[in-house]
């Protein structure tokens, strides 16, 4: 049960770090063409766009839905995630540690990270995309302890 609980770990973990380049190639893609669009003396123009987050995401999506494959539909695991699929008594009450576990550093880390998308605006010119950046580190943070929790529990 650890095993399969560290491997959708990663799985989701490299799932949104994938997610993140994807937003950060459409960031830069947007920023291009806001700036056409704003510069009224460009005849004509290219917007570009890097395409292997993409890719690699499709691959990704592909893999799970024959890696993971249980009697569920593939809408039902994308709206509820593997691990929160509670059987009995046991795994609802294990899950809804490893839930407030990652609430309580939510709690704690919200502020620093609000405090850090503050200072994000000085960093704007020598990092544009710090703001995903930031969503995908708080997403790993709350999704290790909320894992860290579960795995140690069981």
């Amino acid at each position: 049960m650890k095993e399969k609980l560290t491997r959708f770990y990663w799985f989701n973990v490299l799932f949104v770090i994938l997610v993140g380049w994807a937003f950060c190639e459409l960031m830069k893609m947007a920023q291009t063409l806001a700036y056409v669009l704003q510069t009224p003396q460009v005849n004509h123009f290219s917007v570009e766009i890097g395409v292997i987050p993409f890719v690699l995401i499709l691959i990704f999506a592909i893999v799970a839905q024959f890696r993971f494959k249980s009697d569920r539909k593939w809408f039902h695991l994308l709206a509820l995630p593997i691990e929160l699929i509670e059987d009995d008594e046991r795994e609802k009450s294990l899950t809804a540690e490893a839930c407030r576990q990652a609430y309580i550093v939510f709690v704690y880390f919200l502020p620093i990270h609000l405090a850090s998308l503050v200072a994000g605006v000085f960093l704007k010119d020598w990092m544009p995309y710090y703001p995903v950046l930031l969503l995908v580190l708080n997403y790993i943070i709350y999704h290790t302890i909320y894992y860290r929790t579960l795995i140690k529990s069981i």
